[in-house]
């Protein structure tokens, strides 16, 4: 019985183990394929941004499957470039507004003409 509950272990093991290894494969071919973007440039960008969103400063709180998700990776629409890591919720504003700068300065100025 020992004997069958350890290589039991030792399946589900491995089989967690190629889980990861193709989800790091799946985000190596998505960083690659569409932003021309390596996972080691994520991590050094990651690291450079102190693993906060590079707008609110703060850590991703949105999950998946009960873990905290990564950071997305923000670029531009039209050239392609990426500009940086943000989580979920600024990455979401950004992505509604379709980058629009006139319309987030006129945001600015609401806010500023409506401060107490």
């Amino acid at each position: 019985m020992a004997e069958y509950r350890e290589r039991t272990r030792q399946k589900a093991r491995d089989y967690a183990m190629q889980y990861r290894i193709k989800q790091d494969n799946s985000r190596a071919w998505a960083y690659k394929n569409f932003y021309n973007f390596t996972v080691k440039e994520y991590e050094e960008m990651l690291e450079a941004q102190g693993g906060v969103c590079a707008l609110c400063f703060k850590t991703e709180t949105a999950t998946k499957n009960g873990k905290i998700k990564r950071l997305a990776v923000d670029h531009c629409h039209n050239s392609n470039k990426v500009r940086g890591l943000l989580c979920m919720k600024c990455n979401t504003y950004l992505g509604k507004f379709n980058d629009d700068v006139a319309y987030f300065q006129r945001v600015i100025d609401y806010l500023l003409s409506n401060k107490e």
